[in-house]
C-alpha cells in the first residue's frame, strides 16, 4: 500500500513504541494556562479526541479530571488503555469511521 493510501488513523499502526519513546510529552504548563483562562478544574470531565497513547490524558488524569479517550487506531487506544492500572477511572472508546465536517452536519 502506498504511503499516501495509509489511512490517517492507520499511519501509527506498527510504530506504538517508538511513538511513546520519541514523542514529546505536554508539559504542566498546558494545565495552568487552561486553568488560567477557561477556569479548568479538576472536577471538569474531559474528552481526549485523537488520544494516541494518552500522553494528554494522563495529563488531566494526573489533574484529578475523569477522561474519556477516543482513539481509532487499536494499537495505540491499546497503550492508552494501559493507563488505567494507575487511573482506573479512565474511560476509552473505540471508534469507527471518520469524523468530518459532513458528519457533524448530519449529526446535528
Amino acid at each position: 500500500m502506498e504511503p499516501s493510501a495509509v489511512s490517517h488513523p492507520e499511519r501509527f499502526t506498527g510504530r506504538v513504541d517508538v511513538y511513546q519513546k520519541y514523542r514529546t510529552r505536554y508539559p504542566a504548563a498546558v494545565l495552568r494556562a487552561l486553568e488560567q483562562r477557561c477556569g479548568l478544574a479538576p472536577s471538569w470531565q474531559v474528552a481526549d479526541i485523537g488520544a494516541g497513547t494518552g500522553m494528554l490524558t494522563e495529563l488531566f488524569l494526573a489533574h484529578g479530571n475523569p477522561v474519556v479517550a477516543v482513539e481509532p487506531n487499536a494499537e495505540m487506544r491499546s497503550a492508552c488503555e494501559q493507563l488505567r492500572g494507575r487511573f482506573p477511572q479512565l474511560r476509552c472508546h473505540l471508534v469507527c469511521g471518520r469524523f468530518t465536517r459532513e458528519s457533524t452536519r448530519e449529526s446535528v
